[in-house]
């Protein structure tokens, strides 16, 4: 359910019970403001976990970068030990 459907729903819900209640509109207000703050703390929990899913899925593709990066150094690292092992054998002769 996304957070404009819940807000929908706490709404419907205040909208059903406010009728029951008629000679008390500070109460109501307090009730409409009460669903408010639910549905904006819904709201902000739904943002906070779809930028949390955000910076997982970066992170998992800067790890995917790092390894990359790592191989390629590795391959660097070789290449440079095998220029280092062929300029020594050149210096021998």
């Amino acid at each position: 359910m996304t957070s404009e459907n819940k807000y929908c729903k706490f709404h419907e819900t205040y909208n059903r019970q406010k009728w029951k209640i008629k000679s008390n509109n500070e109460l109501k207000d307090m009730i409409e403001k009460q669903f408010n703050l639910t549905g904006d703390t819904f709201i902000l929990m739904e943002y906070a976990i779809n930028k949390l899913n955000d910076m997982d899925f970066k992170l998992k593709v800067m790890k995917v970068n790092l390894n990359n990066i790592k191989t390629r150094l590795s391959k660097t690292n070789a290449l440079l030990n095998n220029t280092v092992s062929t300029v020594n054998v050149l210096r021998d002769e």
